[in-house]
């Protein structure tokens, strides 16, 4: 059994200690120490990063009572020296009583039970059992929780039997039945917990709900403290000072300013969108006059590359509201697409043509009789499309 420091001092950064066991597992050194400061993965809070011997602690874990301590290479000796990126474990502590506390508001303001808990490298969330929770509530909740912060309280860490612990107002049952490890924040929230904590709450500097969501009928809540939240408020505040200077208007206006600019870009987008209209009319327009005539019918065929096919799809149906008129089109690409349409008072079937037309390419699609569209990441053969269709056209249209 390994002596655990990391229970009783959560700032002790600094141990010697004997090896119990050498090995390799998952293509990774590790070692059993008769005593440790590293925290091992468990209770939604990830391992404590560091040190052993000058070698790098890439993973800590737990199993029956033993400690592993992986690393990055092997260590000589018996007797070794650790030490706790103490970043890294003080950024955990402060997530870790921020998630008590927060959860101690959610129970107090909402009679919202935590079911869910995770501590990850760069967000935190609790799941709460309410599956509605309106911002009003939220920022309520948050106030609450940071009234707690600046207090400054104790916190505390004991054990108790399983007796005593009946009698403390847990805001959920330990999942074990002796060792029963309590983390107190001076009668305000009492869990059952084997993480590392901050002595008083004050450390945790600030509590910030980021986002929520719904998940299987319970809400996410996303939340940040101490150094990530100020991390994000920076980022936060340079983005509004940026986006402010952009816009020409003060920070307290920039949602103003955005929807202003919005609304002149959905102006702008219509307008636009009528140009372009207007353009493929007159475009459809000579292209037709130059089609090629097989019979009373006329062929507009166009060959090009790189451009919309929204655009060209629409050219397509301007050109077809003419009487006897069939139109095929390739717009070469990463993806080529094929769109081969006919006019309504024809009797083809464009469906029926671009299936006969796409083995050649390796292509896929189809459509109806009127409007057919495919296409094909081949790059060989693309320039037999148009001469095969209008081949078979020919035939359709000249031979019967």
């Amino acid at each position: 059994m390994t002596e655990k420091f990391y229970l009783v001092d959560s700032y002790l950064t600094k141990f010697t200690a004997k090896v119990l066991e050498k090995g390799v597992k998952d293509g990774l050194p590790y070692v059993v120490l008769d005593k440790t400061a590293f925290y091992p993965e468990g209770g939604g809070q990830p391992w404590d990063t560091g040190w052993i011997s000058g070698k790098e602690v890439v993973k800590v874990l737990e199993e029956d009572g033993k400690v592993y301590h992986f690393l990055i290479e092997a260590i000589e000796g018996e007797i070794v020296g650790g030490e706790i990126d103490w970043q890294w474990r003080f950024d955990h502590m402060q997530q870790h009583l921020g998630q008590h506390i927060l959860s101690g508001a959610f129970e107090k303001i909402l009679d919202g039970e935590t079911v869910g808990f995770h501590l990850g490298k760069e967000k935190v969330t609790i799941d709460i059992n309410i599956e509605n929770i309106t911002d009003e509530d939220l920022a309520l909740v948050e106030e609450e929780a940071n009234k707690i912060v600046f207090k400054n309280l104790l916190v505390k860490n004991y054990y108790v039997t399983e007796e005593e612990v009946k009698k403390l107002p847990l805001r959920k049952p330990p999942k074990v039945e002796d060792n029963i490890r309590i983390v107190e924040v001076d009668a305000y929230d009492y869990s059952g917990c084997g993480g590392t904590h901050p002595k008083r709450t004050g450390e945790v500097g600030i509590i910030k709900i980021i986002r929520k969501e719904k998940v299987k009928g319970n809400t996410r809540i996303e939340f940040l403290c101490g150094h990530r939240a100020l991390k994000d408020y920076h980022f936060k505040n340079q983005c509004l000072l940026e986006s402010s200077a952009l816009l020409s208007r003060p920070h307290w206006e920039i949602v103003e300013g955005i929807e202003k600019l919005f609304g002149e870009i959905n102006i702008l987008t219509k307008e636009n969108k009528g140009l372009k209209e207007q353009l493929l009319f007159y475009k459809g327009e000579e292209m037709y006059q130059k089609g090629e005539k097989i019979g009373e019918v006329t062929i507009v065929e166009y060959f090009t590359e790189g451009e919309n096919i929204k655009e060209l799809s629409l050219l397509s149906s301007i050109i077809t509201e003419k009487e006897r008129v069939v139109t095929l089109f390739v717009n070469k690409g990463e993806k080529t697409g094929i769109i081969f349409a006919q006019s309504k008072d024809l009797e083809l079937d464009m469906n029926h043509l671009l299936k006969e037309i796409l083995p050649i390419v390796e292509g896929s699609g189809g459509g109806n009789k009127y409007k057919a569209q495919g296409g094909t990441t081949a790059t060989k053969n693309l320039d037999k499309i148009l001469p095969e269709a209008k081949k078979l056209l020919y035939k359709k249209l000249i031979q019967g």
